[in-house]
């Protein structure tokens, strides 16, 4: 809770094996030509360098927190339940601020009060720190609706972002279930009861990385949530030998719950962005369909079979229609797409949601009532 002798603003980075970057991040902060604020590093399970790293700046607004690896959605919501300040900024820990970012967008939310988020532009660079092209954070697709605008695609970049502490006490923390996009997840319940003002200038720098030029985010999966991809797995006999094998009893999820178990036991995952596995597009309503409702039946089993590794569904998980889709997300660049192609994408998108649902209702009814497998 916020408290009324803190700091302004309270910055949250959540890291995570990123003690080569992460020390760029911070320096971007305390660099700020504004300077009431806190610093919260939140490590969600780094096995590297990190702690050191971080302890080795000598400042008193930073405070430093350890948790075990539960993901990025959680350790943002570590990084709130400490926060002191009256707004509430993110940054990643392979991220940089510009110096002015916090200059510019205080003073917006001071004197507009209906204002609950302000977000800026940021820009793209390479892994030597050179800009490129790319840029995230744009106007709103339907000025003056910001819920039809966040349904329509995220324009929101969450390192280029300053909220209102009170609108995560009205909506709630990040969803803690979702393995990614947890930040347009968080837009779309804040836009429903507050106004969002856009920054038409670059006000933060993102790093890119291979993977992210794909539609499936191996490395995040990786990085965030130990995620092993058994179709293009490569790995030492003795990591099997020690953590024993896939689980034969999740229908879906053994990848993931492997991975986790080898990260626990002290050994690395490493991404290869030169090494490609092709796999088949699945062409018909059947095959989407059945991918789905597999994945969906598997999170419950996750649940199940390890609840203390994995949180428990929520009531709205069983939802298809909570948040419905009006974009896809893995498509980076749909502007060649027709109208009826465009439709059909979101169509899919859809049907996708709601197998991944129905699946997860399904093993829960099966579940309870002793229907399912033991």
């Amino acid at each position: 809770m916020s408290t009324a002798d803190g700091p302004t603003v309270s910055v949250i980075i959540p890291t995570h094996n990123r003690a080569h970057l992460v020390g760029q991040s911070i320096q971007s902060v305390l660099d700020q030509t504004f300077t009431d604020l806190e610093l919260i590093v939140v490590d969600d399970g780094s096995t590297d360098e990190t702690e050191t790293v971080v302890r080795g700046f000598d400042d008193a607004r930073i405070n430093y927190t350890y948790q075990d690896h539960t993901g990025i959605g959680a350790a943002r919501n570590t990084g709130l339940r400490k926060a002191q300040g009256r707004y509430i900024a993110f940054l990643d820990s392979d991220d940089v601020w510009l110096p002015d970012l916090l200059e510019v967008q205080v003073p917006i939310l001071r004197e507009h009060l209906g204002i609950g988020l302000v977000y800026a532009k940021a820009q793209a660079i390479d892994k030597h720190g050179k800009p490129m092209n790319q840029i995230r954070g744009s106007p709103q697709k339907y000025p003056g609706d910001a819920v039809k605008s966040a349904l329509y695609g995220d324009f929101v970049c969450i390192i280029a972002t300053l909220v209102r502490r009170e609108c995560f006490d009205r909506v709630g923390p990040f969803d803690e279930t979702l393995m990614a996009r947890e930040d347009w997840d968080m837009w779309i319940r804040i836009a429903k009861y507050y106004r969002l003002a856009h920054v038409d200038k670059v006000l933060a720098r993102f790093r890119t990385h291979d993977d992210q030029r794909a539609g499936f985010p191996i490395r995040h999966f990786m990085k965030e949530h130990a995620f092993t991809i058994g179709g293009s797995l490569f790995g030492r006999r003795r990591v099997f030998e020690t953590v024993g094998m896939f689980d034969g009893r999740l229908i879906s999820g053994g990848d993931r719950e492997l991975g986790n178990r080898v990260q626990t036991a002290g050994f690395k995952l490493y991404y290869d962005h030169d090494n490609v596995m092709r796999h088949p597009a699945r062409s018909t309503f059947r095959s989407v369909w059945s991918q789905y409702f597999r994945i969906g039946k598997g999170t419950v089993d996750l649940r199940r079979y390890y609840p203390d590794r994995y949180r428990s569904l929520k009531p709205w998980s069983f939802l298809p229609v909570f948040r419905p889709a009006t974009r896809v997300s893995g498509i980076l660049d749909p502007s060649g797409l027709g109208f009826a192609q465009k439709c059909g994408v979101v169509f899919v998108e859809n049907v996708r949601r709601l197998a991944v649902a129905s699946g997860r209702m399904m093993r829960y009814i099966e579940t309870t009532t002793g229907l399912g497998p033991s």
